[in-house]
């Protein structure tokens, strides 16, 4: 699952090395957009989300669904909006900080359910990346806690970018194996032909030459 501004997550389908093997792919909208909403309407930037999620040890029932485009997968529903509901006089900033990281966690929760039905298999694990991750994410923790398998996170967490680099990497070796390398020279040849055409029209104004012999353009 790469979690950006939205979320990708590709789903594995190959069992017992039968090929070929395809893969299910899974979108959610909103993701880190949902903090960059937080940052431009509450918070000052994204590591003061993760500050204020830290303390509390729940949304207090406090949800926040950000369709601000409508969902995704598997929903496919193009006319919701965005919601917050569970509002009480105690909510606080927290609550909708926890909330909002909470959201792309249960989003991503749909589409692995999901996927499992499909492929009739279920994840033992989740394999994680993206921008908004980093080793003191919460994000990381509550999806653990709501998909209830452990999520491995690389050390470098832009691995989308290094899989696209390493494919062009492998291929370039691939493709550059063919090497032509010259076997005779057609330059004095070509010299010749130009040589041929310099002249032509004077020669024929003038009347001196007749076309059909040759003529030294030495």
């Amino acid at each position: 699952m790469t979690y950006g501004t939205g979320g990708f997550m590709l789903y594995n389908t190959g069992i017992q090395n039968r090929q070929p093997h395809y893969a299910m792919e899974g979108s959610i909208s909103v993701a880190g957009l949902a903090l960059n909403w937080l940052k431009n309407n509450m918070i000052s930037d994204f590591q003061e989300c993760e500050k204020l999620a830290a303390p509390v040890t729940s949304t207090g029932r406090v949800y926040f669904f950000p369709a601000f485009s409508g969902l995704y997968a598997p929903y496919w529903r193009m006319d919701t909006r965005g919601v917050v509901c569970g509002l009480t006089q105690f909510t606080t900033r927290a609550h909708l900080a926890r909330a909002s990281l909470e959201s792309a966690c249960y989003q991503t929760r749909d589409i692995v359910e999901v996927m499992a039905c499909d492929v009739g298999a279920h994840m033992t694990s989740l394999r994680v990346d993206g921008g908004i991750i980093d080793d003191r994410s919460r994000l990381i923790q509550l999806q653990a806690d709501i998909l209830g398998i452990p999520i491995v996170r690389p050390t470098m967490t832009e691995t989308t970018a290094l899989g696209a680099a390493m494919c062009s990497w492998y291929l370039l070796r691939v493709v550059q194996r063919q090497l032509y390398r010259p076997r005779l020279s057609l330059h004095s040849m070509d010299e010749y032909a130009v040589k041929r055409t310099l002249g032509w029209e004077t020669i024929l104004d003038d009347g001196s030459a007749d076309p059909g012999k040759s003529v030294d353009l030495n």
